[in-house]
């Protein structure tokens, strides 16, 4: 009965949820002038969830639209993805795009490139 719940809970949400391009002209003039950092996840919000991840395509219209914005003054984009850094910039391939891989533990983008130390420290433990 919980799931039911849950379920319609997340029914309502979606309905009184706008999406961004859908309300663009209310809330383009607010963002003139200002700085902007959208922040997307990758399975799930630019793609859908599929039951096997590797076959979460990002559609041709979103990266599109993604390069367009990766193009406008005062806009930053952040891809965040629980994946690997290195295949989350495989599977997008924009450059100009701050990249966020591993829930947090990698970052990667114009001027700018972390790997957490606990990491690198399991990459290592796993390598063995």
């Amino acid at each position: 009965m919980g799931c039911r719940a849950c379920h319609r809970t997340g029914e309502i949400l979606l309905e009184m949820m706008k999406h961004l391009f859908d309300v663009w002209d209310e809330i383009e003039e607010r963002l003139r002038g200002r700085y902007v950092m959208l922040f997307l996840d990758y399975d799930g919000t630019l793609t859908p969830i599929v039951e096997h991840p590797e076959t979460a395509t990002l559609a041709p219209d979103v990266r599109n639209i993604l390069r367009e914005l990766t193009r406008q003054e005062g806009i930053k984009i952040v891809m965040i993805s629980g994946r690997s850094l290195s295949n989350l910039e495989k599977l997008v391939r924009i450059p100009k795009l701050i990249y966020v891989g591993n829930h947090g533990f990698e970052l990667h983008g114009p001027k700018i490139h972390h790997v957490h130390p606990s990491a690198e420290e399991s990459k290592q433990l796993l390598r063995k």
